[in-house]
């Protein structure tokens, strides 16, 4: 029985999610990102001590970044370190749908590397958990 539906591959369960948010529960910040690098409501996570990844949210999730349109899909797979996000599946930009690749920090900076147009945004535009439309 898969503990959030939806959840299966090839009727096997994933990994059994903590409930709740990743950024509270295990703090982005422990790995130099705000809050606001997930959207609010994630429904549960699984962080493995490797780094790796699975974020889950009751939804596809789409919102603005200053001009930019970013979607994530319900299951959000990656790995963190700090200052880095990357290997990321589930995140796309509105260029032409891009998926994101990776995230870097750089000082106040984030930089978004999607297909040939990386972007960057200040750390502060991320400071809280944007509301999915």
């Amino acid at each position: 029985h898969c503990s959030l539906p939806g959840h299966s591959h090839r009727g096997r369960c994933r990994p059994r999610p903590h409930l709740g948010s990743l950024t509270g529960a295990v703090g982005c910040e422990r790995y130099n990102f705000t809050t606001g690098i997930l959207p609010e409501g994630v429904a549960g996570y699984v962080l493995r001590p490797n780094g790796s990844f699975e974020v889950y949210l009751p939804g596809n999730c789409s919102f603005r970044v200053d001009s930019v349109r970013v979607r994530y899909s319900s299951r959000v797979a990656s790995s963190i370190r700090p200052a880095s996000i990357a290997n990321i599946e589930g995140a796309k930009v509105l260029l032409a749908w891009v998926g994101v690749t990776e995230v870097d920090r750089n000082d106040d900076q984030f930089w978004f590397s999607a297909g040939p147009v990386p972007k960057l945004f200040p750390v502060d535009t991320f400071a809280h958990s944007p509301q999915c439309s």
